[in-house]
């Protein structure tokens, strides 16, 4: 990972392990997210946004699966 200080790169490879059905692997890395403090939906939605809105329900839903909303 390049930018193993970033949290948003856990949360990110959280959601694509997920979507890969890797759930192991997912909440691995939203355990390692987490380190950095609580990913609310609040912060997705103003810190991140998704040009296409399906993508962002697709994001959210694998990285609820993988533990890493609240």
């Amino acid at each position: 990972m390049k930018r193993p200080d970033w949290f948003f790169n856990y949360y990110c490879s959280a959601a694509c392990y997920a979507a890969a059905d890797d759930l192991t692997a997912a909440r691995r890395n939203v355990a390692q997210a987490k380190t950095f403090g609580p990913y609310p939906m609040q912060a997705l939605r103003v810190g991140h946004r998704f040009a296409d809105r399906k993508l962002l329900v697709q994001f959210v839903r694998h990285l609820t699966a993988a533990g890493g909303m609240e």
